[in-house]
């Protein structure tokens, strides 16, 4: 099943002050406490661990159909690999970093994944170009947990797609089917 996140790296370092006293803590295990301490690039790796754990819950919350409840410690991941394991199940992710964003997803060998920065195009209008399905015909709706769902002439779609944005980029993972 598919998830994915994405980091505007210039907001998040903005807004976020995650050297604080406690923030670590209460989203990194040990594990991964000990490999942002000691990166060459601590700012990345913690943006980078986030977005793994986002990736991977939102998955889970797809799978399991979730009410939302981000718990990121019941997520533990390792960078190197991509690999996250939860108390449900394992993913496998790879990541993006660039100066601008990093973006993760979970993955299925056909899936699409798609990064643009924000700007007047939309998730219809990338669906319509990815499915060649015109705009009227499709619509996203959200269910009571929250999860994105396609919808062609107001049918639920065997499609599935993730959703993220943050700061100036929206990202999609999309598994056709």
């Amino acid at each position: 099943m598919i998830g994915n996140d994405i980091i505007d790296l210039n907001l998040a370092s903005a807004q976020s002050d995650w050297k604080r006293k406690g923030w670590l803590q209460k989203i990194c295990t040990k594990h991964e406490q000990s490999y942002v301490l000691n990166s060459e690039k601590p700012f990345l790796s913690v943006w980078q661990l986030w977005s793994m754990k986002e990736s991977a819950y939102k998955a889970e919350q797809r799978i399991y159909q979730l009410v939302p409840k981000f718990n990121p410690k019941s997520f533990e991941c390792n960078i190197v690999s991509g690999k996250i394991v939860s108390n449900k199940q394992t993913y496998h992710t790879r990541s993006t970093i660039t100066k601008d964003y990093i973006h993760t997803y979970t993955y299925n060998s056909n899936q699409e994944i798609a990064i643009q920065k924000l700007d007047n195009s939309n998730t219809l209008i990338f669906l319509e170009k990815k499915l060649n399905i015109p705009k009227s015909r499709l619509s996203i709706k959200k269910d009571s947990n929250n999860i994105p769902h396609i919808y062609i002439d107001d049918k639920l779609s065997n499609n599935v797609i993730s959703i993220s944005h943050h700061g100036k980029y929206r990202a999609y993972n999309l598994l056709k089917t």
